[in-house]
């Protein structure tokens, strides 16, 4: 067994902590750059997401896996924040270090800092403001903001007003409170077009055609049967044979089985189903006959898109259509199925019976930007839905970090002992933060530092501007959940690893060899 203690420990550690920290601190912010991932079979991905750069790359140490999972919970907490949360963690331990030189304990660092989060949190509680739900450019912006950390300005400013939207348009409000339920909002999309093509319907969208090309691409009124078999004579179990005495009743076998398919219609057409949506497969002797009904027949409809098509047009779900009543139908007042990209149809279901149902469509030029797209808008929905809850919000852009530093600063003095270093430390932590910012906009970090600690010490209100990286005079409004999230967070994390003074590694086992003779085999000839 491998033992490793004291001073050693702590310098893996933050070995491995600003190791992590480059390879996210580069991607913080709407001018951060994107990462190439190269899979073993040739496959790739191009994103920005935190989230998906940590689930593909196996990380070993365990103090990377501490920051993964540090931002992970910040993500699923307030909807973001992954990225900060993993440097700020970063810059904590690697100051934690710095004290350690100098001769302060990392018990005592670790007491610092979790006085100093006591007193972010109650900074941030002050400085929030609270908006109203139906502020709708506030929100905008907020959406905005957040998806341009993870998609160029131009997609992020078409799409921020469809999320805002969206998510507006799913609301219901239950005894005086605003209920927002993100089952409601299908994302989904397709290549072809461009991303600033995607829309917003007002529906549910379903990525499939009907059955047969005669069938009618419009439906008003639409009476849906959701049927969960396969409509047609299912295979046998086992291998059957069919004896016929003379070829003369070759014609009547094939007309008998006809007759016995037709039974499926005589259901639907008893109640005026003019919509049918099959979990299974859709015999090819019942299409034509369905078409020359005016029945839109659509197979193989996956059960979580069944679910959500219940939940807009209502209905209930059946295993045959003779188990099909008028009660149990669903109700949408058009169905178009329209043509998105070449030989691409897809249907569209408006004027549902519930009326709150919101679809995305999104488009690209290749597959890996429409799955990055939605990732952007499925987060971005998850923000918006955090930031309601409370509905708090906090001047952003580097002015909060700098604020609580500011406000650090003055209160590490009221400590006599070496307590006052750490909070200090803390404060040094959170004004390098935003500084990222600027570097990934090639800018002057001690330029900007200057700059925003005259603001706050002037009472002034200020931000960075994260695509010039230089000091405005406004705020750039974010969500409050976020930034108390990504302090806990953070300073947890930093805590835990910096009072890490032993690692005790275990020798790998020496593998053993495995006989090729199979055990009973060695057993019933008596072989060890």
């Amino acid at each position: 067994m491998r033992i490793t203690t004291g001073y050693e420990v702590l310098k893996e550690n933050i070995t491995a902590a600003k190791l992590v920290a480059d390879l996210f601190s580069s991607s913080f912010g709407p001018a951060g750059m994107a990462k190439l991932l190269l899979m073993d079979n040739g496959d790739f991905k191009v994103t920005r997401d935190a989230e998906i750069i940590s689930s593909e790359v196996a990380f070993v140490h365990p103090v990377a896996k501490l920051l993964m999972e540090a931002g992970t919970t910040c993500r699923k907490e307030g909807g973001d924040g992954f990225i900060t949360t993993v440097v700020l963690a970063a810059l904590l331990v690697e100051r934690g270090w710095r004290l350690a030189n100098n001769g302060i304990h990392p018990a005592l660092t670790a007491t610092g800092y979790q006085l100093a989060l006591k007193e972010a949190l109650k900074i941030i509680d002050i400085e929030s403001s609270h908006i109203d739900f139906h502020d709708y450019s506030t929100l905008k912006k907020i959406a905005k903001n957040h998806l341009a950390t993870k998609l160029p300005l131009s997609w992020a400013e078409h799409l921020a007003p469809i999320v805002v939207s969206a998510l507006i348009g799913v609301s219901e409000s239950v005894n005086g409170y605003t209920k927002f339920d993100l089952d409601m909002i299908k994302v989904d999309g397709r290549r072809g077009a461009s991303v600033e093509d995607s829309e917003l319907v007002d529906g549910v969208i379903l990525h499939k055609k009907g059955v047969d090309r005669l069938m009618p691409k419009t439906i008003t009124d639409a009476k849906i049967a959701f049927i969960q078999e396969k409509l047609g004579i299912k295979r046998p179990d086992m291998f059957t044979k069919v004896v016929l005495s003379t070829p003369n009743k070759i014609k009547d076998f094939y007309s008998e089985r006809l007759s016995y398919l037709r039974d499926f219609l005589d259901p639907l057409l008893r109640i005026g189903v003019n919509v049918v949506l099959c979990g299974g497969d859709i015999a090819e002797e019942l299409r034509r006959p369905l078409a020359n009904c005016g029945i839109l027949a659509v197979r193989n409809v996956a059960l979580e898109d069944m679910k959500r098509l219940r939940m807009a047009v209502g209905g209930e779900l059946v295993m045959r259509p003779w188990d099909l009543n008028s009660q149990s139908l669903g109700y949408c007042g058009r169905i178009d199925q329209r043509i998105v990209a070449a030989h691409d149809e897809w249907l569209f279901f408006k004027n549902c019976r519930n009326p709150h149902f919101k679809s995305i469509l999104v488009r690209g030029t290749g597959d890996f930007v429409v799955d990055e797209v939605k990732r952007a808008i499925i987060n971005c929905l998850k923000l918006l839905q955090s930031l309601l809850k409370n509905g708090a919000v906090v001047a952003g852009g580097g002015f909060i970090e700098y604020k609580i530093a500011h406000m650090l600063r003055k209160l590490a003095l009221s400590y006599p002992s070496k307590i006052q270093q750490t909070v200090q430390v803390f404060a040094d932590a959170l004004e390098e933060l935003p500084l990222w910012l600027v570097r990934n906009t090639g800018g002057d970090p001690a330029n900007v530092k200057g700059k925003l600690r005259s603001c706050i010490a002037a009472n002034m209100l200020c931000s960075i501007d994260g695509y010039t990286g230089e000091v405005i005079k406004s705020s750039i409004t974010e969500p409050a959940i976020v930034k108390i999230q990504c302090l806990k967070s953070a300073t947890e994390t930093a805590v835990t690893i910096l009072r890490i003074d032993h690692v005790f590694q275990q020798p790998p086992k020496p593998q053993e060899k495995k006989s090729p003779i199979p055990l009973p085999v060695r057993m019933v000839r008596g072989w060890k």
